[in-house]
């Protein structure tokens, strides 16, 4: 867009029309520096929320461990590291479990590399050590692949192994995103366009090649072009970003703000997005259906149990000695203290948590009970062995610790993995993961072999229904396992330890003695239920895929409005529940065959989610995910929109995600989400307006070429530096303001926006065409009055362009009217396209301050040009107007009742129009199959996802079943029928499953 100015400057240098040269000048000059202001504060403001968002860090500061900014670490700084981190810095290992990293980024190995905290052998012949043979260091960037540990920082910055080689390493430019590709399209496309025009303004002066006709048609290219469309596109991101890192979401990629005005599905994590993350132990299951209640409030370990047998007493038990007394109780108990990584600190008077939310709560229950893991390795006897880290895919964790009082009272100080002492494996994890492990189970303490599929009390089916009666009531079960190892098990769990879990963990979990059950609390955040129920207000549907029991799961998606009652939604398709397992094993035709997608799936696994995202997609969905772990990474780079969690998220998921959650609140991401809308919803009205004073120009200039003098030639309605004032000094701040805009009342209550349809609007069309058109036309009305009023019309007059005399001071008047026609109109168009559906009448006025001044601008910036000498006739090529002020401001109030009219009228039925041609486009896309079935044409609708919650815009899948032709065989009939019967047997399959699994 900058060449056509650059073609009118090299122009008018060659005409010697300076003055006209350096106002061509100026603007080039303006425009190139507010683009460069604004590319640099937006650069500016993307970096400093990279820094943001950059790698946290648990390090140990002020006696307590805090979590820092990478950036603020400095060597001797004792860091903690996870599953999932990203290596905030180069690290001596002090102490680990299991730890591994992924150090591709430096030695280009696929591979991960155990860790260890034993000093280096010495090297042979006297070389250094390679970074592959660093088995004690952690380097910067890369990433803890399993197991956990902590290091002593040795080098940050530039002085890491990764900093030593980052001069090699540049930064990836900022892609452009799909609405900027857009604009510059629709730019190329004005531009030849213009050129096309500028052509037939030379045809039309006999294809005369002199200054005047030259200065015409490039007077017609630049109304043409938008000048400082994309510069506006560029700043509305910015403030979007901004207002968004206000709220607590820092975007990291810039698509990410086009897609989440257009998302229509948000798969969400529960825990500590839908809830507090703050698990509390509630309630104990023992065999024999002990029960043992936990009472206290968050992470402070004051608090009691009370234990009621079948006759349902309360009594009461002490912290220690109580506990004692019940066998079963205090194993659990230890099993809870011991399988678990967490931590718990005081600092002052109030507690913290270190570690997953749900092993803090195992270590509260512990602490409670003063069981906790210090006192049973320090008092007990306990050393640890190895620890089989928890995995997604299986969903349980193990340790082995040895037993060995007498070592302990002596002073014995040989490591745990050698030397005497019975080593016990303690177990824990979902229920299905651990209880098909136990052959054995504890009641009244002693053991008694597990009977898993003969009825009786402890069989598979019974011990479900306990399960599942603990879930409903929003309780997250775990299952509790323990078992004495064998001694010739004892080598090959101490060679485990030693290859820190490279040989792998089956064969070693087995034998296990069932004990109990734990139920944690996790209640949902207070604004949860209120943000889903907004989602499904806008259209948007929310689903719940956790790793939670199905029950636990269903009953807080009752509970936040997940799940509706079934007199609001029922069997109607949104009340699915399903398990992993379940939709894992579900075909792809079966899904797409389900009217409805799952609203919750319970004991998901990452490769589950992917499932769903696809699915999702295949419908024409687009979806938001959201995640913590690492392994949420492939399901988030497979969304639209991946969300990282700021709080609890892995620094893999956050580098896969397009935005970070810094709050972890459900509630964000649902203002994320109106923020989207509000920048589509603002890219429409700064176009709208933009476009309409192009459209209003160029059928000025066209209209002009029609009013010929008496030499000939046209007379120009507007002159070259008037439509440039009008382009930049006019339209762009309004069209800034416009991207200021507050998102409206209604913007979640809409259904959302089809992908890539943003522009390719015809509403948007139309409108543009309307308003630009009735600006047009009153602003050439105004010029032929005033030409015809003042003077004697155009046609007697001679060279009227650029030289005031008295024989065309009516025509220069005539161009100072429609000069401040287009320019007032335009203006007033602002606060038009500032609610393009609302009338003026409706609107609020003071919530824009931006858009106030840049109109009160626009107007006192205006009225100097006609007065000034010099600058009226010489630049704008104008005259002093004072009657005709009138016809400006009847034109205004004509435009404000054709605007007003439009909007209560006309617009309703393009609107209607325009969703009439969304429904076609959906059924076309719908999945279309022909059918056979006994020569008659039968058609069938199932309804889809695709609207609101309540039905509104439902998409359909269209089953058409014709006849065969005349001259088909028999045995094409057979095969067509098999066929027939196939996709009968599959909708019969999906049918069952959604009767099977709606709640």
């Amino acid at each position: 867009m900058t060449l056509i100015l650059f073609i009118a400057f090299g122009l008018a240098l060659g005409v010697k029309e300076y003055l006209e040269a350096g106002v061509l000048g100026v603007v080039i000059i303006l425009n190139a520096v507010i683009g460069f202001v604004q590319a640099y504060r937006s650069e500016k403001t993307i970096k400093a929320l990279r820094r943001l968002s950059s790698p946290n860090a648990r390090v140990i500061r002020d006696g307590r461990l805090q979590q820092l900014n990478a950036d603020l670490l400095v060597p001797g700084d004792i860091v903690y590291l996870d599953s999932g981190d990203q290596i905030p810095a180069d690290c001596r290992i002090m102490s680990c479990v299991g730890l591994a990293s992924d150090e591709g980024l430096l030695t280009g190995e696929s591979h991960v590399v155990t860790k260890n905290d034993f000093p280096l052998r010495h090297c042979q012949r006297g070389l250094e050590p390679t970074l592959m043979e660093r088995r004690n260091m952690v380097f910067f960037g890369c990433v803890v692949a399993r197991g956990r540990g902590s290091g002593v920082v040795v080098a940050t910055g530039m002085h890491t192994e990764l900093g030593k080689v980052a001069h090699s390493i540049g930064e990836r430019p900022l892609a452009k995103t799909q609405l900027q590709k857009q604009l510059e399209k629709l730019a190329l496309g004005l531009f030849l366009f213009s050129l096309v025009l500028g052509l037939i303004v030379v045809g039309v002066n006999g294809f005369n090649s002199d200054f005047e006709t030259i200065s015409y048609a490039t007077a017609l290219a630049v109304a043409m072009i938008p000048e400082s469309l994309v510069s506006v596109v560029t700043l509305t991101m910015a403030i979007g970003v901004k207002r968004l890192a206000a709220a607590n979401t820092f975007v990291r990629r810039m698509t990410a703000l086009e897609a989440l005005g257009t998302v229509t599905d948000i798969c969400s994590d529960k825990t500590g997005t839908l809830t507090l993350s703050k698990m509390v132990a509630a309630d104990i299951w023992l065999p024999k259906d002990a029960k043992v209640f936990v009472t206290g409030n968050g992470l402070d370990p004051t608090g009691a149990l009370f234990v009621s047998g079948r006759d349902g007493n309360m009594t009461a038990l002490e912290k220690l000695s109580s506990v004692s007394f019940m066998p079963a109780l205090s194993a659990l108990i230890k099993v809870c203290s011991l399988c678990n990584s967490s931590t718990l600190i005081e600092h002052g008077d109030e507690w913290y948590g270190v570690g997953d939310a749900t092993e803090v709560a195992l270590t509260v229950l512990a602490k409670k009970a003063n069981l906790d893991k210090a006192t049973l390795i320090k008092e007990k006897g306990h050393e640890f062995v190895t620890e089989m880290c928890f995995d997604s895919s299986l969903k349980r964790m193990s340790v082995v610790y040895r037993l060995n009082p007498l070592r302990q009272r002596m002073g014995v100080k040989e490591g745990p993995k050698e030397g005497g002492g019975e080593m016990t494996m303690y177990t824990k994890g979902a229920f299905e993961s651990v209880y098909p492990l136990c052959s054995h189970i504890r009641v009244d303490g002693r053991d008694y072999p597990l009977e898993h599929y003969n009825v009786n009390d402890y069989c598979d089916e019974v011990m479900q229904y306990r399960v599942d009666l603990m879930a409903q009531k929003g309780l997250r079960v775990l299952a509790f396992a323990t078992r004495v190892v064998e001694e010739e098990e004892e080598e090959a769990l101490l060679k485990y330890a030693r290859e820190e879990g490279e040989g792998g963990r089956e064969g070693l979990e087995k034998n296990l003695v069932f004990l109990g059950f734990v139920g944690l609390q996790d209640p949902p955040r207070r604004d949860t239920p209120g943000a889903v129920q907004t989602c499904g207000e806008a259209g948007i549907t929310v689903r719940m895929v956790t790793g939670d029991h199905p029950q636990t799961a269903a009953a807080l998606a009752k509970q936040v409005n997940i799940l509706k009652e079934r007199r609001e939604g029922g069997k109607e398709g949104r009340n699915i529940v399903m398990t992993a397992q379940h939709f894992d094993h579900m075909t792809r035709e079966a899904l797409d065959a389900m009217p409805f997608l799952p609203a919750v799936v319970a004991r998901c696994s990452p490769e589950t989610k992917v499932k769903l995202i696809k699915a999702l997609h295949r419908r024409g969905r687009i979806v938001a995910m959201t995640g913590d772990g690492v392994n949420d990474a492939p399901s988030l780079r497979a969304a639209d929109v991946g969300i990282a969690m700021g709080k609890c998220g892995s620094d893999v998921t956050k580098k896969a995600a397009d935005i970070i959650i810094m709050d972890d609140h459900f509630a964000t991401i649902e203002h994320a989400v109106e923020e989207g809308r509000r920048i589509g919803s603002n890219v429409v009205k700064f176009v709208c307006h933009l476009m309409s004073g192009n459209v209003a120009e160029v059928l000025i200039l066209m209209l002009g070429l029609s009013f010929v003098g008496a030499n000939g030639r046209s007379v120009y309605p507007l002159a070259t530096l008037q439509i440039l004032w009008i382009n930049m000094i006019t339209s762009t701040p309004p069209a800034l303001g416009l991207a200021c805009e507050p998102p409206e009342r209604d913007s979640m209550q809409k259904d959302p926006i089809e992908k890539g349809r943003l522009l390719r609007n015809p509403t948007l069309l139309v409108d543009i065409a309307v308003y630009g058109l009735s600006i047009g036309m009153l602003s050439i009305t105004n010029f032929l009055i005033v030409a015809y009023v003042d003077g004697h019309g155009i046609s007697h007059t001679h060279d009227c362009n650029f030289l005031l005399t008295p024989e065309c001071e009516h025509i220069f008047k005539a161009r100072a009217a429609c000069f401040a026609s287009t320019t007032l109109l335009l203006l007033m168009h602002a606060y038009n396209c500032k609610d393009l559906a609302r009338s003026l009448r409706k609107m609020k006025y003071r919530n824009n301050k931006p858009l106030a001044l840049a109109v009160g601008l626009g107007v006192v910036t205006l009225l100097p040009t006609f007065y000034i000498p010099y600058v009226h006739d010489k630049v704008f090529f104008q005259a002093p107007i004072d009657w005709e002020w009138g016809l400006v401001l009847a034109s205004l109030l004509v435009f404000l009742v054709l605007s007003e009219t439009y909007k209560v009228f006309i617009r309703p039925s393009v609107v209607a129009w325009d969703h009439a041609l969304a429904h076609k486009r959906r059924e076309r896309d719908m999945h279309v199959r022909e059918l056979i079935d006994g020569g008659e044409v039968v058609e069938k609708v199932l309804e889809k996802e695709g609207g609101r919650e309540g039905g509104g815009g439902m998409m359909g899948r269209v089953f058409r079943r014709e006849s065969s032709s005349v001259g088909s065989s028999k045995g094409e009939r057979s095969a067509q029928e098999e066929e027939h019967d196939e996709e009968e047997m599959k909708r019969e399959e999906a049918a069952a499953v959604v009767e099977e699994h709606v709640m």
